[in-house]
């Protein structure tokens, strides 16, 4: 008899991919043992908002963990050997770099950037109070600083995936709580800075210290001090061992406001004078880069990301970033396999007065097009793709018929084999795809009208193996079943139907 331990089975990584955190965080309530096992699992992805406010950890589970049956604890077995490291003076792996809030406020005192050095036993607030000491009190930092040390080695060998959010509306500064807190997970590979405000050597620190960091998401950050310049070039040494980078936008604040200056920070994520640029930089392992901005003129910074590393295979940016000359860079880049283009409201690519060179490289291809303008900006760029094997086209405009774009290129596209169109769809649209000459082997409809797509007159197209139908809004199965009449036999095809999706595949020839 086979006595199946389903709490080894959960933590199975083929299967625990599927299950969100919630689902993970259920299961391992069902006993003590289901705890002991799921608790790496618990604590694999967590957010922090970098508030003294509440609970330190910013997930809804972390007071159930602390106080039912010391999970954390009896699981951690890393922790423990971390405890026979420090009796014989030896400092484990795991350790974080701060064991009290006293080494980080000596490490990020006046010199290192911020305002005020810092001074755990001055106290001028009026009051013995917590509640009333001012909200720049060293005393008071102090002591939520080591709050967040001690909550956070509970799990730090846990912590693979983290979020860090900031609530631009609240004093002092977040990075006062941000650093430590970052500073105690050595094992992160994916990290995401989110409204975050750091001085410039604060971010640089952090990123030294995450030797195993893979993916890493910049986005609305913002950085204090006074950088000159048009474009205003941040020198961010990124982590060398990243491997997918996205950033988007991001600006740079003259000095540290106090609660008192009213400083609207929404107004000023939208103030492209503010905006700043990476510098580029040479990161051996980064494989693909996603770079947001609204700025006009960044694609010297493009071109730069591109040519020191020749190793990305994958690039997408917004639409202004796609001048002729980052254009003539891509042709260049052997290894550049996937290009996207992002559309952003009010952002309009660049004039091309003629085609780019050859992109040979592009296997595939992303586009947005909600204007005919911008239509003819595309076509200039699809016909020097000479071997692209995946389009993905969105239709954004009611009013443009995809054959209007697609037919004049399509004979060109000798290679395609996988078409993805989204948005405004309708079958008489694409008549082109029908006919038997085309080699495309997979059609994506995505995001489209169920009453839209005639399936009958897809399915005659006989080079099509793998038809997927994503539709806009959930139906039941017995509506989807009755609007395509799959009642009827469809030979050689068979049928995977999901609320919201359909599945064709071709059996055989």
């Amino acid at each position: 008899m086979i006595i199946i331990n389903w709490a080894d089975i959960v933590c199975w990584r083929d299967l625990n991919c599927y299950l969100d955190q919630l689902e993970i965080y259920e299961l391992s309530l069902l006993s003590k043992l289901w705890r002991k096992k799921l608790t790496p699992l618990v604590f694999r992805k967590l957010d922090f908002s970098g508030t003294p406010r509440g609970r330190i950890l910013d997930i809804t589970f972390a007071n159930n963990y602390k106080y039912n049956g010391k999970a954390i604890e009896d699981a951690n077995t890393t922790l423990k050997n971390k405890e026979a490291h420090s009796n014989t003076g030896e400092k484990s792996e795991s350790d974080s770099e701060y064991e009290t809030a006293e080494e980080y406020l000596s490490d990020n005192s006046e010199s290192d950037g911020n305002k005020h050095g810092f001074d755990e036993s001055r106290c001028e607030c009026k009051g013995c109070h917590d509640r009333i000491h001012h909200y720049n009190c060293d005393k008071k930092i102090t002591k939520t600083v080591n709050e967040i040390i001690d909550e956070a080695k509970q799990i730090q060998n846990y912590v693979t995936d983290l979020m860090i959010y900031e609530d631009l509306e609240l004093f002092p500064y977040r990075y006062h709580f941000n650093i430590p807190f970052i500073k105690c997970f050595s094992y992160l590979s994916n990290l995401e800075l989110l409204n975050t405000r750091f001085y410039l050597n604060q971010l640089n620190n952090i990123f030294s210290g995450l030797e195993r960091l893979e993916y890493l998401i910049l986005r609305d950050i913002v950085i204090i001090g006074d950088f000159q310049g048009e474009l205003k070039t941040v020198r961010i040494e990124l982590p060398k061992s990243v491997k997918n980078l996205y950033i988007e936008k991001g600006i740079c604040d003259h000095r540290e406001y106090e609660e008192t200056d009213n400083v609207n920070y929404n107004d000023s994520l939208e103030d492209r004078f503010l905006y700043f640029v990476f510098n580029p930089q040479y990161l051996p392992n980064m494989k693909k880069l996603t770079y947001i901005n609204e700025v006009n003129n960044f694609d010297s910074v493009m071109v730069e990301f591109l040519r020191l590393n020749p190793q990305l295979s994958y690039l997408s940016s917004t639409e202004n970033a796609f001048t002729m000359s980052l254009l003539d860079q891509i042709s260049l880049q052997s290894s550049l396999k996937h290009l996207e283009f992002i559309k952003k409201y009010n952002i309009t690519p660049p004039l091309l007065k003629h085609g780019p060179r050859c992109l040979s490289s592009l296997e595939y291809l992303e586009i947005s097009i909600d204007s005919m303008y911008i239509a003819e900006f595309y076509i200039k760029i699809i016909q020097k793709c000479s071997n692209l094997s995946h389009l993905y086209f969105k239709n954004q405009d009611f009013n443009i018929k995809s054959s209007e774009i697609l037919d004049p290129i399509f004979s060109q596209l000798d290679k395609l084999q996988t078409l993805s169109i989204s948005g405004f769809i309708s079958t008489n649209q694409f008549s082109w795809i029908i006919k038997n000459e085309s080699d495309i082997k997979r059609l994506n409809l995505i995001n489209t009208n169920v009453d839209s797509v005639d399936l009958d007159l897809i399915i005659k197209q006989a080079n099509v193996k793998h038809i997927y139908i994503k539709f806009d809004s959930p139906f039941s199965f017995k509506y989807i079943k009755t609007r395509y009449g799959l009642d009827k036999k469809y030979d050689n095809w068979k049928t995977i139907i999901f609320t919201n999706s359909i599945n064709f595949y071709k059996t055989d020839d």
